[in-house]
C-alpha cells in the first residue's frame, strides 16, 4: 500500500497539460514528537512536512494552518480550520490538500454559451449560463446506469472530466447509488466510443464544506473518534490516548469554457442539427438537470460532485 501511494503520489506531480499539485503537513503540540516509523512514513510516503506549534494560541495556529492551505490551493480553499476547534487538548492537526487546474483539449467558445434552462426538480425550473459545443467525444447511453456519459478531455490527454447524466430529471438518487460502486463507473467508461455530440453543459462553481467524522460514524467508521478505542498511540512519543476530535473538508470547483479548475483539503484534529439521410443522428447531450461528475487521470479519481442548479 505504502509502495501504491508513493507511486500514485509520483504519478500526479508528471500528470502531461494539467496543473496539478498534492501536500499534506502535520502540526504537532509542542513538547511532543512523532513516532519515529510514522515519521518516516508520512515524510517518504506522503510527502508530508511536520511543524510544532503551541495550540494554546489557537487564532495564531488556525490562521498559519489556514495561510498554508490557501497557498497550496492557489488560494481557493479559504478558512478551513476553525480556531474553536484547537486547544491544550490538542495534539496533532493533520492537513492535506490537493489543487487542479486543466484547459479543455476542445474549448468551448465563450460567444456560444446563454442562458438557458435547467430542471432542478420536476418543479422547480432555473435559469443557468449553459456552454454549447459539437464536437468529436467519448460518449455513451448507458442502461446499466440509466444514463448518459460524456467524456471532456483536457490538453494533454491524460486527464478528463465525466459527467454523468440521469435520463429522468428525477434521477439524480438513482444514479448516485449506483455510482456507490466504482466498478461500474470504469465499466461503462471502457464502452465508451468515440462520435460526434452536441453538448450543452452549464458552466458552474461549486464549494461545500463536509463533516467526515459524520460521514465516517455513518459508515460505522467509529473507533477513530473514540478516546478509549481509537489506538492512535503510535503516532507520537509519549502521548496516551490519542483520538481523533474533528474531520473536515472543504472542496472547490469551477467549470467554464476554458476548462475546469477544482481544489480540496482534509483536515483531521486528532484529538440545432439537420439529420443526414442514413446516418443516425448526432447525440445530443443536454445537461438541464442534476448530474454527478468526477475528474480522472487516467484510472485515478481525483474530484466528485454533483451539480444541482443551485
Amino acid at each position: 500500500t505504502k509502495a501504491a501511494f508513493s507511486q500514485s503520489n509520483e504519478r500526479l506531480k508528471s500528470v502531461k497539460g494539467v496543473t496539478l499539485k498534492t501536500a499534506s503537513k502535520i502540526y504537532v503540540a509542542k513538547n511532543f514528537e512523532l513516532n519515529s516509523e510514522f515519521a518516516d512514513l508520512t515524510r517518504n510516503v506522503f510527502g508530508s512536512e511536520v511543524a510544532n506549534v503551541d495550540f494554546n494560541e489557537n487564532v495564531k495556529v488556525a490562521n498559519e494552518v489556514n495561510q498554508w492551505v490557501e497557498d497550496q490551493t492557489n488560494h481557493r480553499i479559504k478558512d478551513l480550520v476553525d480556531s474553536s476547534s484547537l486547544d491544550e487538548t490538542t495534539r496533532a492537526l493533520l492537513v492535506n490538500a490537493i489543487y487542479f487546474k486543466g484547459l479543455w483539449e476542445n474549448p468551448f467558445r465563450k460567444e456560444l454559451t446563454r442562458e438557458k434552462d435547467f430542471h432542478v426538480t420536476k418543479d422547480n425550473v432555473v435559469k443557468v449560463p449553459t456552454m454549447y459545443n459539437k464536437d468529436q467525444y467519448k460518449y455513451i447511453d448507458s442502461k446499466e446506469l440509466d444514463a448518459q456519459v460524456l467524456e471532456l478531455k483536457y490538453e494533454g490527454g491524460d486527464s478528463a472530466l465525466y459527467v454523468v447524466l440521469p435520463h429522468e430529471v428525477d434521477g439524480i438518487t438513482k444514479l448516485e447509488e449506483k455510482l456507490k460502486d466504482p466498478k461500474l463507473l470504469d465499466n461503462v467508461i471502457g464502452d465508451m466510443y468515440e462520435t460526434e455530440v452536441e453538448v450543452y453543459l452549464p458552466k458552474f462553481k461549486i464549494e461545500t464544506t463536509t463533516d467526515l467524522k459524520d460521514v465516517l460514524e455513518k459508515m460505522n467508521v467509529k473507533r477513530l473518534f473514540s478516546p478509549e478505542d481509537a489506538r492512535l498511540d503510535n503516532l507520537l512519543k509519549s502521548a496516551g490516548h490519542l483520538y481523533i476530535s474533528d474531520a473536515r473538508q472543504k472542496a472547490f470547483i469551477e467549470v467554464n469554457e476554458e476548462g475546469a479548475e477544482a481544489a480540496a483539503a482534509n483536515v483531521f484534529g486528532i484529538v440545432a442539427t439537420s439529420l443526414v439521410i442514413n446516418e443516425p443522428p448526432t447525440p445530443r447531450f443536454i445537461a438541464d438537470r442534476p448530474f454527478t461528475f468526477v475528474i480522472k487521470e487516467k484510472s485515478l479519481s481525483l474530484f466528485s460532485g454533483v451539480y444541482g442548479g443551485n
